[in-house]
């Protein structure tokens, strides 16, 4: 076309010359920078051994056994260990009865409404302190009655790595003909459901059958403590009723025969008292101020008067640590500076160490 200018092929090479010299140029730095970044003298943290654990996890179902009720047995005889305990509920699943659907669903309500009002009459205890506990747990756990069990060292997440190495985990199955459900109508508890929901139901015969039953158990494998124990009963309760005035027209006669699974788990965890740091080893930088990673654990109503913490550095010339453990570093240091961590409590005397590396470097992560 006679008014299109015409193109210089000569300046189009040049232009993609440019072009290309530019992305050269651009992945020429970024791989310069790239190589310094990996050249760059870096920090990489020692490897440290796995703390020792205070006894071997057991190898069989009886010596499991055995060791979760000697266990058991030490943290209800420690004066330093406190108690909470709790219990939940669990009415689902599906509820057998001669009623139309539509009324089941109705019965399928009032159950599920039902649940946290029946936990709420299992005895509760909150961070008590062992010897002032008012009746100690019982742990039914009986080799016969064992039938599958697991132990294992920390628990494997999705991605296949582990996660809390320092405690045992424990899961066994019960036989359920072993729980005695003789005397379930004649506690407590059943007696305060009845009256809970007299106004809806009489019941004219219960009939309470375990099908059931696992304990759940962890263990602080260093410091060889118990810290939880899930006790899980499941049972199938049929029970012969008579519906109140509000419910008679549920059946012609005002009666049913009516299923429910019904499930309790008792919660029972152990804190116990001490000082420990949450991690083995630290880096910080030569002019760092943080807060060592420490934890403390007393009474919840105990005073700084009650309890003495004290924390003592193996190089004092570059490092000060406050009241509050709180560390200050001052300076470099080419050998790790160690702080012990001392807590003197209620009679007792708890330590624990901590590794601490000084370096301006950057961290490496290892895989």
């Amino acid at each position: 076309m006679s008014g299109e200018k015409k193109r210089n092929p000569k300046k189009v090479v040049l232009i993609i010359l440019v072009v290309v010299l530019l992305v050269g140029a651009c992945f020429t730095a970024v791989a310069l920078y790239a190589r310094r970044e990996l050249n760059k003298p870096k920090f990489i943290m020692p490897e440290i051994e796995p703390e020792a654990s205070a006894a071997a996890l057991p190898t069989d179902q009886a010596a499991s056994v055995a060791y979760v009720n000697g266990l058991f047995a030490d943290a209800l005889a420690a004066d330093d260990v406190e108690l909470t305990v709790h219990t939940d509920v669990n009415l689902g699943g599906d509820i057998e009865s001669p009623l139309a659907d539509a009324d089941r669903e109705i019965l399928s309500f009032l159950r599920d409404q039902a649940g946290g009002q029946i936990a709420g009459l299992y005895p509760t205890v909150s961070a008590v302190r062992m010897p002032e506990v008012e009746e100690n747990p019982k742990l039914p756990l009986e080799n016969a009655f064992v039938t599958e069990y697991t132990a294992e060292q920390g628990q494997k997440n999705d991605d296949g790595t582990i996660r809390d190495d320092d405690r045992y985990f424990f899961s066994f199955t019960i036989d359920p003909a072993s729980v005695d459900t003789a005397s379930m109508d004649k506690s407590a508890i059943y007696g305060a459901v009845l009256e809970k929901f007299g106004s809806a139901v009489s019941v004219n015969a219960v009939r309470f059958e375990c099908v059931g039953a696992r304990i759940a158990a962890n263990a602080d494998r260093v410091y060889n403590q118990l810290r939880y124990v899930g006790i899980t009963r499941t049972y199938r309760v049929t029970a012969d009723v008579t519906f109140g005035d509000d419910y008679k027209a549920l059946t012609p006669d005002g009666k049913a025969t009516i299923t429910i699974p019904y499930e309790t788990t008792e919660h029972l965890d152990f804190n116990w008292y001490g000082a420990r740091f949450v991690e083995r080893a630290i880096v910080v930088t030569s002019d760092d101020m943080q807060a060592l990673p420490a934890s403390v654990v007393v009474n919840k109503d105990a005073s700084q008067e009650d309890y003495e913490l004290t924390f003592t550095e193996s190089n004092p010339d570059i490092m000060a640590i406050d009241e509050d453990g709180v560390m200050t570093i001052s300076g470099e240091s080419d050998a790790p500076v160690t702080v012990k961590m001392t807590l003197k409590y209620d009679g007792h005397v708890y330590e624990d160490e901590l590794i601490v590396y000084i370096s301006d470097l950057e961290v490496q992560n290892v895989e």
